[in-house]
């Protein structure tokens, strides 16, 4: 079986491996990377993931909700983790308060991710890169990323970064021709763009309704817009060769992209755009 494409499988390796903290049978499926080029790439793409050189955390500690860690108020908010688990709305998939987080978490959380990918080495079929993003925001979502100043980043929000910061750094590198040595030290470098859009007048558009069947009309409406942002996503995702992963957000009739900032770049998003 292979999972995705080289890079891809690269990036995987190297993540589970740094939250492993060893190597082991499971990641077998992956493809370790072999070159320093692909290792250096991969490292920084890493360190813009997570805004620093990586350094994991020695202790274990369980993935906090993110609204924990906002406004001013937080210190009077009681501590809530979130155990190991597959995504679902079960009751054992909510926060639970600290007192409740079992003593052997390090050992939950990674037999939570090692069955995951036995799960995953099961399927005979080559996968793309898009599903394998799926089954993992599944199964991952849940679990931390293990740095030491992030409590709040999932194990698949930082995978998904990582693979996305790699892909476009090697195609900047492709067709710039430059080395990332040089990228890493200007500081004028932009390997990066960012491609946003947003429907204008949702508001108007869902709550212009008569009060008969409203609720209908309200849900069908707002489905209506869920399927024309993810038709334009698909569209941008096809024709710049770019993964799920590079989807930074993607909700309330906007979205926002992460993609290598080519030559070329911008004259194929106008002739899109007039589309």
């Amino acid at each position: 079986m292979n999972v995705g494409n080289k890079l891809f499988s690269a990036c995987c390796w190297t993540v589970f491996r740094d939250f492993l903290g060893m190597e082991t049978p499971e990641l077998a499926i992956f493809e370790e990377p072999t070159s320093d080029s692909e290792k250096e790439l991969i490292q920084f793409a890493i360190e813009l993931a997570v805004g620093r050189r990586r350094v994991a955390a020695d202790s274990w500690s369980a993935l906090r909700p993110v609204l924990q860690l906002v406004g001013q108020n937080r210190q009077d908010v009681s501590d809530a983790f979130i155990l190991p688990a597959k995504l679902s709305l079960e009751e054992g998939a909510f926060p639970f308060p600290k007192e409740t987080i079992l003593e052997d978490y390090q050992k939950q959380a990674i037999d939570h991710l090692t069955s995951c990918l036995q799960e995953l080495a099961k399927i005979q079929s080559d996968l793309h890169p898009d599903s394998v993003l799926s089954f993992f925001e599944a199964q991952l979502t849940t679990l931390p990323c293990r740095y030491e100043h992030i409590e709040d980043v999932s194990l698949y929000d930082h995978l998904k970064s990582v693979i996305a910061f790699a892909d476009c750094l090697q195609t900047y590198l492709n067709h710039t021709q430059k080395s990332l040595e040089e990228i890493r030290n200007d500081p004028d470098a932009q390997p990066f763009r960012m491609v946003g859009a947003d429907i204008s007048g949702i508001q108007k558009f869902i709550y212009d309704i008569v009060s008969k069947n409203a609720a209908k009309n309200l849900k069908g409406r707002s489905f209506y817009l869920d399927l024309l942002v993810d038709s334009v996503i698909q569209r941008l995702l096809q024709e710049f060769r770019l993964y799920t992963a590079h989807i930074i957000y993607a909700s309330g009739g906007g979205f926002y992209l992460l993609a290598a900032n080519t030559a070329g770049f911008e004259k194929k998003l106008i002739s899109l755009r007039k589309e």
